[in-house]
């Protein structure tokens, strides 16, 4: 049986106590790399030229040949106008990137003794990011896809005879939503290539009042290849996929996995991770 992938030495390659231990020219080269792959060779952030701009080593930013614009290595990021120090934006990104599971904007602002305010902008800054350079090509091949309801009722009243029964929609919480996901395996020749290759490859989430038909054929259509595997449960909300769609079933009422291999885990581990 392969080995997880977290694991593996290849999730170790964002360490924080490396980025902690950093010098103020280490964090400097660092993000010139990853921005630029040198700090020789830069693009202006006004005209976007690349070329050897002049660069001012005593506040180290760089002066364009071609507009005089002078920027830095954060101008034109989320990080730009900053405050803090480089190596400060550089950990909470590797504390972010490494929470498999999520991390909170106070224990953000203990580890990297900033204060609360200072780690939910820049948690909320990294989401920013991610959502403007998510990957919405659609998805193809097998695909594992479900819905579940966050906040689907308020608190049970302490006294039993105070208790609504909240499975009468007129009891049920306003701000209920269904939180709903398709996620794309590797293909075969994927996981022949590399034994890490297990999983879901892609995903897509988008949220909705509720899992309906409508809702369903309106996000497989947008995301999701005609003709592609669709394994979901036997909700009522998937059935017209039929249509499209090489659509496979499994009744969670008897099996998480059917005799002819038909399940959804792929689905349900995404909802695990942020329930």
């Amino acid at each position: 049986m392969a080995q997880h992938f977290l694991l593996t030495s290849k999730t170790r390659t964002l360490s924080s106590i490396k980025i902690a231990r950093l010098s103020d020219d280490e964090a400097f080269s660092l993000l010139c790399e990853l921005r630029w792959g040198n700090k020789d060779v830069v693009v202006c952030p006004k005209c976007g030229v690349q070329h050897q701009a002049y660069f001012i080593s005593t506040r180290k930013q760089w002066r364009c040949k071609h507009c005089k614009h002078t920027f830095s290595i954060t101008s034109g990021t989320i990080f730009a106008n900053r405050k803090k120090s480089l190596q400060t934006y550089l950990y909470i990104i590797a504390k972010f990137v490494n929470a498999a599971k999520g991390i909170s904007s106070l224990q953000l602002a203990r580890d990297a003794d900033v204060n609360y305010r200072t780690a939910f902008v820049l948690s909320h800054k990294v989401r920013k990011s991610l959502l403007a350079h998510r990957d919405l090509q659609p998805l193809s091949g097998e695909i594992d896809m479900d819905g579940t309801y966050v906040h689907p009722a308020p608190r049970k009243k302490n006294k039993a005879s105070d208790r609504l029964d909240y499975r009468l929609k007129e009891n049920q919480n306003p701000d209920k939503r269904c939180v709903m996901v398709a996620r794309e395996h590797y293909s075969t020749s994927e996981k022949n290539a590399d034994k890490l290759n297990r999983g879901a490859k892609r995903s897509h989430v988008f949220v909705a009042h509720l899992e309906t038909q409508s809702v369903v054929n309106s996000f497989a259509n947008a995301y999701i290849e005609k003709k592609s595997r669709i394994n979901t449960d036997e909700s009522n909300a998937y059935g017209e996929l039929l249509l499209d769609y090489d659509l496979r079933t499994v009744n969670h009422k008897k099996e998480y996995r059917s005799d002819l291999g038909v399940t959804n885990n792929q689905a349900e581990s995404f909802f695990s991770r942020f329930k």
